[in-house]
């Protein structure tokens, strides 16, 4: 049995994939149980924190607004106490995207050329589609 981190052997062309039915009772099984479970928790928290921290940026926008003259500012410091961590707030005006197919079109094969492998290898675990 391999390890977690262990490669599989690469073959020359790709095999179709191997399907693994967990029998009833066995650790995989169970596994799965408790990682469904989990995952349904997580995503119910998440949710939770994602609505908190949304009603807490207003809230902190609108006492900072309040205190800087009526003005929104750009960066509002949310103090912390022994109950909880402090929180910055700063505004950021968006985010830019690199346009990979117009670049390709003026300059083909160039970003080819500058690729470089960013991770080692690894196994990828995420639910079926």
């Amino acid at each position: 049995m391999g390890t977690p981190y262990s490669q599989p052997a690469q073959p020359a062309a790709k095999p179709p994939p191997v399907f693994v039915t967990p029998e009833p009772g066995t650790p995989l099984e169970q596994l799965m149980t408790m990682l469904e479970a989990a995952e349904a928790e997580l995503a119910e928290v998440k949710e939770r924190v994602t609505d908190l921290q949304e009603k807490a940026e207003a809230w902190g926008i609108h006492l900072a607004t309040a205190a800087n003259g009526g003005t929104v500012p750009g960066r509002i410091v949310i103090a912390g106490s022994a109950a909880w961590t402090g929180r910055n707030l700063t505004w950021h005006g968006g985010d830019r995207k690199f346009n990979r197919v117009q670049f390709d079109t003026d300059h083909p094969g160039l970003y080819e050329r500058y690729m470089t492998d960013r991770k080692k290898a690894y196994w990828e675990f995420r639910k079926q589609q």
